[in-house]
């Protein structure tokens, strides 16, 4: 009878995990084409020490850096920027860190690769390969968190314009991920990052995902006199920003999302 409802237990479990495997596999952004489906993260094409970094240690700081700055903008402290109505507070999403691991497999991010989940219609990415010379004094530590204050500081290249209606092109990568980073609907986000050595030289591949994208044709966040001023719920430490119950409807398809920039 135990042995019964052992494997009774393990059929179960392996139906359960199949399925979350395979759900991937049937979002209606990407299908097939999701890098999720059926895809388990390893690491065997890329060199031999490679090393994954653990990112316990960097939520809370990376979590309030990027909410810190998109308080700024929604409080009207950017001279370029009108104040957010109904900006969201982001907060760490262990399922994006996922699929950020996933975008490393090999070491190097792919970014023609499709992800979507159930939870996250579409999924958008900023990533950067960061290349340090011996003799190597910043830790990882400092190294990570240095390039994602350098993601936030092209903020102050965001135009008015671009917040009410992104153009089809925008010329440089900087503007793109500095626009991703203060979309009103961006919720969560989700980090990896692995090291390994070439030659003399220390290499980081590091990438962060978000729980929305942005398109050309959509707008970045609506104004407001006040700052979260539309909020149905207002973050209690961000003033400016709404809570994390504020619900955004990121599992749902945009009518503008599908055609990339240029």
């Amino acid at each position: 009878m135990q042995r019964y409802i052992l494997i009774l237990f393990c059929a179960c479990f392996l139906s359960q995990a199949l399925s979350k495997r395979l759900e991937y596999c049937i979002t209606p952004y990407c299908g097939y084409r999701n890098i999720a489906c059926n895809n388990n993260i390893s690491f065997s094409a890329c060199p031999k020490e490679v090393a994954v970094v653990k990112m316990q240690k960097y939520i809370s700081y990376f979590s309030d850096t990027i909410n810190v700055v998109r308080n700024k903008v929604a409080t009207g402290k950017f001279r370029n920027l009108p104040k957010a109505a109904r900006m969201a507070r982001v907060v760490w999403s262990n399922e994006l860190a996922w699929f950020a691991k996933l975008m490393l497999s090999n070491c190097e991010s792919n970014l023609h690769q499709c992800m979507s989940s159930p939870n996250f219609y579409y999924i958008g990415s900023i990533n950067q390969r960061i290349v340090v010379e011996h003799p190597i004094t910043d830790t990882k530590y400092a190294t990570l968190s240095n390039t994602l204050n350098g993601w936030l500081v092209n903020v102050k290249g965001i135009s008015r314009r671009m917040t009410l209606k992104l153009p089809r092109a925008i010329k440089t990568a900087s503007a793109l991920n500095a626009a991703l980073l203060i979309s009103e609907r961006l919720t969560h986000f989700g980090c990896a990052s692995v090291i390994y050595k070439l030659s003399n030289k220390r290499i980081y591949s590091f990438i962060c995902t978000f729980s929305t994208d942005i398109f050309p044709g959509q707008g970045l966040y609506k104004w407001g006199a006040d700052a979260g001023s539309l909020c149905k719920h207002r973050d209690k430490r961000f003033k400016g920003l709404c809570s994390i119950q504020e619900k955004y409807s990121n599992n749902k398809p945009s009518p503008l999302g599908g055609n990339m920039f240029l």
